[in-house]
């Protein structure tokens, strides 16, 4: 099952604030950068402040 856009960031997003549970801002400081596809997948890029 191939995921749309709004799936594929909200799932990314997701697993990036999974990763870094010691990051002190909330998850809502996540900033989503840029969103691609390359056939079947997704490349989502987000950031955080510094």
């Amino acid at each position: 099952m191939a995921l749309g856009v709004k799936e594929a960031i909200c799932v990314a997003r997701t697993y990036f604030v999974g990763l870094m549970p010691e990051f002190p801002a909330k998850s809502n400081d996540v900033r989503l950068e840029e969103v691609e596809r390359d056939g079947p997948n997704w490349a989502v890029t987000f950031s955080v402040p510094a």
